[in-house]
């Protein structure tokens, strides 16, 4: 629990102090998916890929499995998330790096730099089209690189590895301002 309270306690330090993390599930655990309680996944080392994100249950196809509305953190501008990322130990922050990505949440809409500080984060890239068993779907159930909830594609059963596809999100630092950021910092 230390290990994600440290992020949690940095974003509020250095990015935004009245924002709340009051989420009655702990980040070791997730997140509140709904009035039921956490999302139905749990965190442990997936063979040859490091840490993932595991059914809990047997969850069925069609049925939201993550939604990002309720994990996801946006950083305001690229400053906010290299101030977030120097109030970190180093290695939170390798992590930390690799887990960041970016994401339109419209279509023409601004490129955000955005995170989860909870063990949403780990959730794994499927090696081929046939493994990947979640996709971010719209309020109509069809495919949005926008949206932010993520539904079943197939069943999944109890302690199957939940596998999305990284290039659901095509991340592009240099669209979300980091890139300038960097090169303004060489060049100062």
């Amino acid at each position: 629990m230390e290990y994600w309270q440290t992020m949690l306690n940095a974003y509020n330090q250095v990015v935004d102090p009245t924002y709340k993390f009051d989420d009655k599930v702990p980040p070791t655990q997730g997140y509140c998916l709904n009035e039921y309680g956490p999302q139905p996944y749990y965190a442990k080392l997936s063979p040859g890929k490091g840490r993932g994100v595991f059914a809990s249950r047997d969850i069925k196809r069609g049925e939201i499995v993550h939604d990002g509305t309720k994990s996801d953190i946006v950083f305001p501008n690229a400053t906010s998330w290299k101030c977030f990322m120097f109030a970190l130990p180093q290695k939170m922050a390798c992590d930390n790096a690799a887990w960041t990505f970016t994401q339109r949440y419209e279509e023409g809409g601004p490129m955000q730099i955005v995170s989860s500080l909870n063990i949403a984060i780990l959730m794994n890239e499927g090696n081929t089209l046939e493994q990947v068993n979640v996709q971010p779907q719209n309020e109509d159930r069809e495919y949005s690189e926008y949206a932010t909830v993520f539904y079943a594609t197939q069943d999944i059963k109890k302690d199957e590895e939940i596998l999305m596809d990284y290039n659901d999100y095509p991340t592009n630092f240099d669209e979300a301002g980091l890139v300038d950021l960097i090169l303004a910092d060489q060049e100062g």
